[in-house]
C-alpha cells in the first residue's frame, strides 16, 4: 500500500469525519420529513400523513415516517456524541444498521398499500427522495469506516519446541 493511502486511511480514522457525515445526513433527513413526500397531485409532507390531514391513511403507516424522524434524531445526537468523544461514537456496524433499518423503512412507507395510491416511489416527492439518500449516505460512510478500519494484528506464531 502507499504512502498517501495510508495517510487518507489515517485521516478517516482519525478524524471526526464518519461522525461529521452522520451529522449530515441526519440534517437531510430531519429536512426531509417536513418536506412534500408526494407529488402527483398532492404535496403532502410526512406530518400530514400523521395528522390525517391525507386522506385514508389511518393506520400504522401513517407514523412510519415519524418513526423515520426519531431515527435521524438518534442518529444526530450519536454523531454529535461521536465527534466529541470518538469512544462514545455509535461504530461502524451501528451506522450500516441504522442506516439499513432507515432504508428499509423508507422503502417499507413508500410500498404500503393505501400509500401506493399517491405512486409515491414513482412520484415521491422531494421529501421522500431525500429521506433515501439520507439513509443511504449513512449507510455508505458506515461501509467507507468499516473497510479502512485498522486490522488486528496477526496471532503470535507457535515454536515447535521439543517437550522435556
Amino acid at each position: 500500500m502507499t504512502d498517501t493511502k495510508v495517510k487518507i486511511f489515517d485521516f478517516i480514522l482519525q478524524s471526526p469525519l464518519l461522525p461529521v457525515i452522520g451529522i449530515i445526513s441526519s440534517l437531510i433527513g430531519i429536512v426531509a420529513y417536513f418536506l412534500p413526500w408526494t407529488s402527483n397531485g398532492y404535496e403532502y409532507t410526512a406530518m400530514d400523513f400523521l395528522t390525517g390531514n391525507s386522506g385514508e391513511l389511518t393506520g400504522i403507516q401513517a407514523y412510519l415516517p415519524t418513526v423515520l424522524l426519531a431515527f435521524m434524531v438518534i442518529i444526530l445526537v450519536l454523531s454529535v456524541l461521536g465527534v466529541t468523544d470518538k469512544r462514545r461514537a455509535l461504530g461502524f456496524y451501528g451506522m450500516i444498521i441504522f442506516g439499513f433499518v432507515g432504508l428499509a423503512l423508507v422503502v417499507l412507507f413508500g410500498n404500503w398499500v393505501p400509500v401506493d395510491d399517491y405512486k409515491i416511489l414513482v412520484n415521491g416527492g422531494l421529501g421522500f427522495y431525500l429521506e433515501m439518500l439520507a439513509c443511504i449516505i449513512y449507510i455508505f460512510a458506515g461501509i467507507v469506516g468499516y473497510s479502512v478500519r485498522p486490522l488486528p494484528p496477526p496471532p503470535a506464531k507457535k515454536t515447535n519446541q521439543a517437550r522435556k
